[in-house]
């Protein structure tokens, strides 16, 4: 065939490209919105509930993946991201798969976490200090 093999596609990739970069545009409006984030993993809060707040250094969807720096050390990979959805002031992102690579603060070790369907919280700094 000339110029090589057709493409292939498999069914639904272009519906799951336009949610992983449906959710990146809601991901960074969020937090232009709010600047930091608490972090609710599917196993619950990284570090003391209201403890740790984290700003969003670089995102990225891909073709069935949105990836999510926070700190230049935290990263998280949420594979076929569902419709993100504004609960209160917080942000959940459903997921497939959730894989959160990181470094420990002050050591650098680095740690990695893999999680099956669920969601990830992101609790609005906000609502934390306007209830002190």
């Amino acid at each position: 065939m000339p110029g090589g093999p057709p493409a292939v596609r498999r069914v639904g990739q272009n519906d799951r490209m336009a949610d992983a970069a449906a959710a990146l545009r809601k991901v960074n409006e969020w937090f232009a919105a709010v600047g930091y984030a608490g972090l609710v993993l599917p196993s619950g809060w990284f570090g003391r509930p209201y403890d740790n707040w984290h700003e969003l250094t670089w995102a990225c969807a891909r073709s069935t993946k949105l990836l999510v720096e926070l700190d230049g050390q935290l990263l998280l990979v949420l594979t076929e991201p569902g419709v993100p959805q504004v609960e209160g002031p917080d942000l959940v992102l459903p997921c497939a798969q959730l894989v959160f690579d990181w470094q420990g603060y002050g050591d650098l070790i680095p740690h990695a976490e893999s999680f099956g369907a669920g969601s990830l919280r992101l609790v609005d700094s906000r609502s934390f200090f306007t209830r002190q």
